[in-house]
């Protein structure tokens, strides 16, 4: 029983939720990541002028400090109806977020 105990610890230590909002540099892209590096999976609320649109995440690493992965469309509140994936990466160090050629500042 102590050593089950003392598993489970050891696994909590590692697995983190994320949830944090990143803003691109020109203000005009907003972020909202929530990633659960335990189970590898997550959302990306994104919001660009009229556009408001979910991304399912599937993580491809379990590192809390760099999270990397693919996020896949979802739903939307603004109507449209499909999107295109993408790969983004998180790095919780320098508090930011990068989806192809956009970088976005986090907190």
């Amino acid at each position: 029983m102590i050593v089950f105990g003392a598993l489970f610890a050891v696994q909590s230590a590692v697995a983190e939720i994320v949830k944090v909002q990143c803003v691109s540099v020109s203000g005009r892209s907003i972020y909202d990541l929530e990633l659960d590096t335990e189970i590898q999976t997550g959302e990306i609320r994104y919001r660009f002028m009229s556009q408001d649109v979910f991304y399912l995440v599937r993580l491809n690493s379990k590192d809390s400090k760099v999270i990397s992965g693919v996020a896949e469309f979802k739903g939307s509140l603004s109507g449209e109806v499909r999107g295109n994936p993408f790969a983004f990466s998180y790095d919780s160090r320098s508090q930011t977020f990068v989806e192809l050629n956009i970088k976005a500042t986090c907190g």
